[in-house]
């Protein structure tokens, strides 16, 4: 070090300064282990790290017992008020369910884009509410075509009110196999143990089976039927309900309603207008096809200038990348 004018001087305040930050730094060390063991004892656990797991992992726990059903409501600054019906407000609570208020929707892109805030479960939420209303919608119109011709529904409000519960509890569901920063840690994850295809769906399908079964029951659905509908468009089998293949394909194909949610709710949050589409006037123009004895997802012909709009916001979507 050189000290202008006085060599020998600015050693000595050299070493002092030295001395001195190095004696801070261990008295601030010997602070923290002593707060450190202070936290061990009265946590009774050996290791801090204990700790960090048991948080990490509070979401496998059990709904709590003194929990009560009874219908809630969220408010949305898309859809205005998405309300929660009394028989699935449980699966709500779900802690599996909650953790996803903790997983950025657009994980990484909050740097680039800062009003970018909203959470898979905003998101799940969303979808949930889209569900409810393309089925609303498909039964007000009462129509559906087969080869032959147009035909109205032959059904009861005690059906329709199952079937519509049923596609808003795939909507809530459809996304809790992500984990933290969604996709871009998904991949990871997914390639350390051989999957390289929709890891997310998987973890989605083994989170059902393992921690919702009971709950599914309560609401009025099963862990199997609800996984089925989940798969992408090819069912192992036919659905216990004819309107199961169109529920599929509501929530996963080429227009689905998370698709659509995630294109007007990353437009909104991240102030990017490639996302603005008219989405309640495409879900006007669902009409289902009926084949085999199953309904599948169809559009009049007057939907396409909507579809184009909606191709054109997710190609943008996926091309656009940082405002850099």
């Amino acid at each position: 070090m050189i000290w202008p004018g006085n060599k020998d001087l600015g050693e000595e305040i050299f070493v002092k300064a030295k001395n001195l930050i190095n004696g801070k730094l261990q008295q601030r060390i010997s602070e923290l282990k002593s707060e450190n063991k202070e936290l061990k004892k009265r946590l009774g656990m050996e290791d801090i790290g204990q700790l960090a797991f048991l948080l990490a992992d509070c979401w496998r726990s059990d709904l709590n017992p003194n929990e009560k059903n009874q219908t809630l409501s969220v408010d949305d600054p898309l859809y205005g008020r998405i309300p929660i019906e009394k028989e699935i407000s449980l699966l709500m609570r779900h802690p599996i369910i909650a953790r996803l208020d903790h997983i950025a929707q657009l994980s990484f892109s909050r740097r680039e884009f800062p009003s970018s805030t909203h959470t898979r479960l905003s998101h799940s939420l969303g979808v949930s509410k889209l569900m409810e209303n393309a089925y609303i919608t498909i039964f007000r119109h009462n129509k559906y075509y087969t080869p032959k011709g147009e035909n109205n529904f032959d059904i009861k409000l005690k059906e329709v009110n199952e079937i519509t519960l049923k596609a808003k509890i795939v909507g809530l569901l459809h996304d809790i196999g992500h984990g933290p920063f969604s996709h871009n840690v998904d991949r990871i994850v997914g390639y350390r143990h051989g999957i390289q295809h929709s890891p997310d769906k998987i973890r989605s399908e083994k989170y059902i089976k393992e921690y919702l079964q009971d709950i599914l029951i309560k609401c009025g659905a099963s862990d199997e039927e609800i996984i089925n509908i989940m798969k992408k468009n090819i069912m192992e089998k036919k659905g216990q309900n004819p309107f199961d293949r169109l529920t599929s394909q509501l929530i996963d194909s080429d227009c689905d309603m998370d698709r659509l949610d995630f294109l007007v709710r990353d437009s909104h949050f991240t102030g990017l207008p490639v996302g603005e589409i008219n989405v309640m006037a495409l879900i006007d123009e669902i009409v289902p096809f009926k084949e085999d004895e199953e309904y599948h997802l169809c559009f009049r012909e007057s939907s396409i200038e909507y579809l184009k709009d909606m191709i054109y916001a997710y190609t943008s979507c996926l091309l656009y990348t940082s405002p850099s």
